[in-house]
């Protein structure tokens, strides 16, 4: 926190404690922004629209929400499959979760390389071949920093709305 410049809010609480999200998101004035990240589990689109529903109702000016690479979402299973029920529930206006918003869908991390469980470290260690889930698929590494840069880019511009509503960004490098 103490990295944070001034007028920086962090707020805290249990993505699954709707009761929770509204009291930490009554904190900060209507009309403010969002970058919407969890981590994947089987759970993650509840737990993502339980914040975007708060932040929905609390006033939630513009939603920033980190996705994931199209081919992995192309997949259509595993954790991506909440990637894809986020991003339709941000979008449909009937849907109590629809907020203005961007989607940050950057490639496989660099930081990722080595990590388990996409690294393939762990296996060239053991082994002379690794195989990866991304090996057939058109893909480019991105430094997650260069993601929140982004983010950060998006949320802080004069008027997110209008330049970057209902757009999805294909991250693919610091470009």
């Amino acid at each position: 926190r103490a990295m944070l410049p001034d007028g920086v809010v962090v707020l805290e609480a249990d993505y699954g404690d709707a009761t929770a999200l509204d009291a930490a998101l009554a904190r900060v004035e209507t009309g403010f922004r969002l970058f919407l990240a969890c981590g994947n589990a089987p759970e993650q689109a509840e737990l993502e629209l339980n914040v975007a529903r708060a932040a929905r109702a609390r006033g939630c000016a513009f939603c920033c929400k980190l996705s994931t690479a199209t081919p992995a979402l192309e997949m259509r299973q595993g954790p991506y499959e909440a990637h894809l029920r986020v991003e339709a529930a941000l979008r449909e206006e009937s849907s109590d979760a629809s907020l203005p918003h961007a989607v940050l869908r950057p490639n496989l991390f660099m930081q990722m390389l080595t990590a388990p469980p996409l690294g393939v470290a762990a296996h060239l260690l053991e082994s002379a071949r690794a195989e990866h889930p991304f090996a057939d698929a058109a893909i480019s590494m991105i430094d997650a920093r260069d993601v929140a840069a982004v983010g950060a880019a998006i949320l802080v511009s004069d008027d997110p709305e209008a330049q970057h509503g209902s757009r999805t960004y294909e991250l693919t490098g610091p470009a």
